[in-house]
């Protein structure tokens, strides 16, 4: 019989069956852990609270619409929506203008 106090004859202990116990305390410990990281939360929350004051209605309104903008953003960038202009060619010159006339008129080859 294998134990703390008999040992293997060759020194090397045998790996025992894993026991429904310990994956329910290994579970059991994920919960307790995250209850306890929910309430560190909520007590840092409150004492931000006691500093600067609750946050008003049109700042929690504003938080909301921060949220709705970067997913707007977002989906705009992964899409490629509203990106670079496309790229064409602008003419600003109307043809037959008094701009190309003026170098005919006062065009003197002597000069």
């Amino acid at each position: 019989m294998q134990g703390p106090l008999n040992p293997p004859a060759d020194g090397v202990a045998a790996d025992p069956a894993p026991s429904p116990l310990a994956h329910r305390l290994r579970a059991l410990r994920a919960v307790v852990g995250r209850e306890l990281d929910m309430l560190r939360l909520k007590r840092e929350i409150n004492a931000l609270h006691a500093e600067l004051g609750r946050p008003t209605v049109f700042e929690r309104v504003k938080s909301i619409a921060a949220v709705g903008a970067a997913l707007v953003t977002g989906f705009t960038l992964k899409l490629d929506l509203f990106q670079h202009p496309r790229l064409r060619r602008n003419v600003y010159r109307m043809p037959g203008s008094i701009w190309e006339e003026i170098p005919k008129k006062f065009y003197r080859p002597d000069f």
